[in-house]
């Protein structure tokens, strides 16, 4: 009698699977009967598609001739952010005079098109600052891109000129050598970064045949002098560059004491480092209100020393 019944209940467990498996097939098959495969299809086929159009896209760009590469020269170039700025130049042969055509792309499109109305041309077609007994020939070397979209043509080799511009704004100065202005001195900092020269649109520089130091907005076009700073200090000497509305030098004063710091557009010593024992000025520029230099305590332990705008000591991190 157990037995039988053992029999029958193992028969009844066996429905009962079979019946739970057959619902979950019958669901699976609703399921599958109601699955809409055009509307994955169509899903599909229209990623599918617009990750074609991308990459057409990219390869159109990449096949997409530069404008650059059709010039007879590139002359610089450089980024601002995502932007590319090249400043080029086509030469047109003829006689007794060749001339040149000075132009600037950004991004593989024309901000300034070619034209022999440049700020590096003179009035006679010949490179700025080219003495007449030289040949009219242009050399890659005497122009560097800043930044902010701004170029400088430091003149022809034993001639004080310079030529800071910016096609955006149509903004130029003639300035004295910013080479020669924006210089390594005896204290030891990293080379001459030239994307730190421009601030905003903005600048310190000398005007040509003038001794003045100026405040030059390539924005605007206007300038302000920064009266009697040379008068006030002698053998000016370091690299110039503004940051935050300050800018670095060190200078010379009354009974030889030298000072070194940064001062305010109205010609004002506002950070003196004269006090610290330098090691390294690293780069003097502000960035967001802060500048780090490595000083040395009096035992001559280096430090790098992070200052605020007020020339007040925020932080100090022993390194050497």
């Amino acid at each position: 009698m157990k037995k039988t019944i053992g029999v029958v209940l193992s028969f009844l467990f066996l429905i009962s699977i079979y019946g739970c498996s057959s619902a979950k097939q019958d669901k699976a098959d609703d399921a599958f009967k109601d699955y809409d495969f055009d509307d994955a299809t169509s899903v599909y086929a229209s990623d599918e598609k617009e990750r074609e159009s991308i990459l057409e896209e990219e390869e159109s760009k990449e096949a997409e001739p530069k404008l650059s590469e059709e010039c007879d020269y590139i002359l610089c170039s450089g980024y601002d952010d995502d932007d590319y700025y090249e400043l080029v130049a086509n030469l047109t042969e003829d006689y007794p005079k060749s001339t040149y055509q000075v132009g600037v792309i950004k991004n593989n499109e024309w901000l300034v098109p070619l034209s022999e109305k440049s700020p590096f041309i003179d009035k006679n077609g010949r490179w700025k600052g080219s003495p007449e007994y030289e040949k009219n020939i242009v050399s890659e070397k005497n122009f560097e891109y800043f930044s902010e979209g701004c170029f400088y043509y430091d003149g022809y080799s034993g001639v004080d000129c310079g030529i800071v511009y910016k096609p955006e704004t149509g903004k130029w100065f003639e300035t004295a050598n910013l080479k020669h202005l924006y210089h390594d001195g005896d204290v030891n900092y990293d080379e001459l970064e030239y994307d730190s020269i421009i601030n905003k649109g903005k600048l310190i520089a000398q005007l040509i045949n003038d001794y003045g130091l100026y405040l030059l907005d390539l924005n605007t076009g206007n300038k302000k002098e920064i009266k009697g700073f040379f008068e006030k200090y002698d053998n000016p000497d370091r690299a110039y560059c503004l940051s935050e509305g300050l800018f670095f030098a060190e200078v010379d004063v009354v009974l030889d004491k030298v000072h070194l710091g940064f001062f305010n557009t109205d010609g004002d010593l506002v950070v003196d480092l004269t006090e610290y024992d330098i090691k390294d000025l690293y780069y003097p520029v502000f960035e967001d209100g802060e500048y780090t230099f490595a000083a040395k305590n009096n035992t001559d332990s280096v430090y790098d020393i992070t200052i605020n705008k007020k020339g007040k000591i925020i932080n100090k991190e022993k390194v050497g």
